[in-house]
C-alpha cells in the first residue's frame, strides 16, 4: 500500500454508467492532481464493494484535446515538405507568465550570462515558472524562480529562429 497525502480536489463531472453486472464505466472532469485510480476505489466502497481500473484515458490535460491531436501515423505519414500540425510554444504554455527581455538581455543570455535574468520582474512566488519572450515576442526560454534563492533560474533556452 502506498500512502497518499490527501489534498483537496475538485470533481467538476462524473458520470457513471453500467455496462455489465460486476462493472461501471466511468468518466470524470477533474482537476489536476487527482488519482483517478484511487477515485475508482472510493467509488466502489461508496457502492458497498471493491473496485479498480481496467484501463484509464485522458481525453484532456487543460485545453488539449484527444480529438484534436495527430496519431503518431499520421503524423509519420505526412510529407516533409507540409507544415507540420504542431502547437506553438507560447500556445502550448499560454498558461504561464510571459516576461519580456530587451535585446541586449536576450543576446546576454544566448552568451550563457544569466544574469541577464536580474532584469526580469521578480518570481510571485517560489517555483514559479515563466516564459522569456524576445524582442519580437517569440519565447526564448523558460525560466523558473527557485525556492531557496531570489530571482530567476534558467531551465531552457529555446533555439533562436
Amino acid at each position: 500500500e502506498v500512502e497518499r497525502e490527501a489534498r483537496d480536489i475538485d470533481i467538476r463531472h462524473l458520470d457513471l454508467r453500467t455496462t455489465a453486472a460486476d462493472a461501471v464505466d466511468f468518466t470524470v472532469e477533474c482537476t489536476k492532481g487527482t488519482y483517478v485510480r484511487v477515485l475508482a476505489a472510493d467509488i466502489g466502497r461508496a457502492l458497498g464493494t471493491v473496485a479498480h481500473l481496467e484501463r484509464l484515458r485522458r481525453t484532456r490535460v487543460g485545453r488539449f484535446r484527444v480529438d484534436e491531436a495527430c496519431t503518431p501515423e499520421v503524423f509519420a505519414a505526412l510529407p516533409t515538405a507540409a507544415p507540420l500540425p504542431l502547437v506553438a510554444v507560447r500556445d502550448a504554455l499560454g498558461d504561464l507568465r510571459a516576461l519580456p527581455i530587451d535585446a541586449d538581455g536576450m543576446t546576454r543570455l544566448r552568451h550563457g550570462q544569466q544574469g541577464a535574468l536580474d532584469t526580469l520582474p521578480a518570481p510571485r512566488r517560489p517555483g514559479e515558472v515563466a516564459l522569456v519572450l524576445d524582442p519580437v515576442g517569440v519565447v526564448a526560454a523558460i525560466v523558473e524562480g527557485p525556492a531557496a534563492a531570489p530571482g530567476w533560474r534558467l531551465v531552457r533556452l529555446l533555439s533562436g529562429a
